[in-house]
């Protein structure tokens, strides 16, 4: 029970920076084709595969594939001022 007078903890969220810096090394990239990366690290693989119907498959350490056919797609938006 808060004493008269008191005021409650109002402090705001932190801001968490993050980095990759310490993961370098632990994985990579391999383009395998003009459409089709592999993102990779030591415990997992994600082929993203582009084309006409674009869809990655996430491949386990025995390299099997344990997820597959999940759709993706990539969107854009260009703005600019014209300075006016």
């Amino acid at each position: 029970m808060p004493y008269p007078g008191s005021v409650r903890d109002l402090r705001l969220p932190k801001v968490v920076l993050s980095s990759v810096d310490k993961l370098i090394g632990a994985g990579g990239v391999i383009q395998t084709s003009s459409t089709n990366l592999t993102l990779y690290n030591r415990g997992i693989e994600m082929r993203l595969i582009g084309g006409s119907i674009p869809h990655d498959e996430l491949i386990g350490l025995d390299s099997h594939v344990i997820g597959s056919y999940n759709s993706w797609g990539v969107q854009t938006f260009i703005a600019w001022e014209t300075g006016q």
